[in-house]
């Protein structure tokens, strides 16, 4: 009589903790059926977003106060804008869109200066780390023409085609294109033959 009552308990036992375990996977899959309808932005928190854009927009007026303090110096002593201060300043904003923005305004000074060789090396280490930027494109045809008359052309050139030979297609590469093809409109290359 006892080893029945212990068989039927086993017994019992078995098909309880097999129905168990089946209502438990049941509802485990349900949940990643759940979790699979889920909205991906219901898992990204939106304040991560806020953070993100509030960074930008801080890096964006940490970039405007600098090149304020430096106008503003300018204006108040004359004293001209320090190229030294200029070039720390894109390596602190290194990796951001305000990086660009003061690189600009380095080959405008460099440029107003006449320091070409110097304005040749910005623009290429440019090119090369930024090639589809649009500061790339604009200054294409400046950086054919600078190249020829600082002797160094054939740097130009290669860097130039090693842009075009990028297989996408984008905006700066069909400026660069215009400005290399001999006979285009706005072309410089034009004037050197």
């Amino acid at each position: 009589m006892g080893r029945r009552i212990l068989l039927f308990s086993v017994v019992i036992a078995a098909f309880g903790s097999g129905y168990g375990l089946r209502a438990w996977r049941g509802a485990s899959a349900s949940a990643l059926t759940d979790c699979n309808e889920l909205d991906v932005d219901s898992l990204v928190a939106i304040q991560s977003f806020s953070e993100i854009e509030n960074a930008k927009a801080m890096l964006s007026g940490l970039c405007d106060e600098f090149l304020s303090d430096t106008w503003m110096r300018q204006a108040t002593t004359g004293q001209t804008v320090r190229l030294r201060d200029l070039e720390q300043a894109v390596k602190e904003f290194s990796g951001t869109a305000e990086e660009l923005r003061l690189v600009r305004i380095e080959l405008w000074i460099l440029k107003t200066q006449k320091r070409y060789n110097q304005w040749l090396d910005v623009y290429l280490q440019t090119l090369y780390e930024h090639p589809t930027h649009r500061l790339v494109g604009a200054l294409a045809e400046d950086a054919i023409s600078i190249g020829r008359a600082s002797g160094r052309q054939d740097e130009v050139m290669h860097a130039l085609n090693h842009l075009t030979c990028i297989p996408l297609t984008f905006a700066t590469k069909r400026q660069v294109e215009c400005a290399m093809t001999p006979g285009a409109p706005g072309s410089l290359v034009a004037h050197a033959e």
